[in-house]
């Protein structure tokens, strides 16, 4: 099961970043290809909150994806689940689960993005593969997310934690 986790602080109240990171309509803001999100139903912020994201690809086909937040503990923690039955992804994948983690810090707020993937038969040859893919994703999720918390920010990507 590949898992992938990226993390920085940002000065930024853990309040202010819980508000912005567990409403799915901000994904197009900070999530890597993500050019809006549809259909959100439920409470931001609690479990049970389901969404429809859609994707572009390099090529630039478009594909939407569907999740499910499955954990909510304001404001430490919010995780989500993609939606994988009846779609292209269930031959290859039994889960697709992702989340943030918030700490409260002096200053600020550390946040951590975790991807964790299960996967099946021959697909499970791609883990290495998927490891990078997903590491370059959440990389550029924390960049964006800090960027967009800290619109003045230089050029220079988020600081490291």
């Amino acid at each position: 099961m590949p898992r992938v986790s990226r993390s920085l602080e940002v000065p930024v109240a853990i309040e202010s970043v819980w508000d912005f990171v567990s409403r799915p309509g901000n994904l197009a803001k900070w999530w890597p290809r993500v050019i809006r999100v549809e259909g959100v139903v439920g409470q931001a912020g609690t479990t049970g909150l389901s969404w429809t994201s859609l994707l572009e690809a390099d090529s630039g086909r478009r594909v939407r994806l569907d999740f499910q937040a499955t954990k909510a503990d304001p404001p430490n923690a919010f995780g989500w689940t993609q939606e994988l039955a009846n779609t292209q992804f269930e031959k290859h994948l039994k889960r697709q689960d992702y989340m943030i983690l918030l700490d409260d810090r002096a200053g600020g707020t550390a946040i951590e993005l975790v991807a964790e993937t299960d996967l099946k038969g021959s697909a499970k040859l791609a883990s290495l593969t998927l490891r990078k893919s997903q590491g370059r994703v959440l990389d550029r999720a924390l960049s964006d997310l800090c960027q967009t918390l800290l619109p003045g920010l230089e050029d220079g990507g988020p600081p490291e934690s």
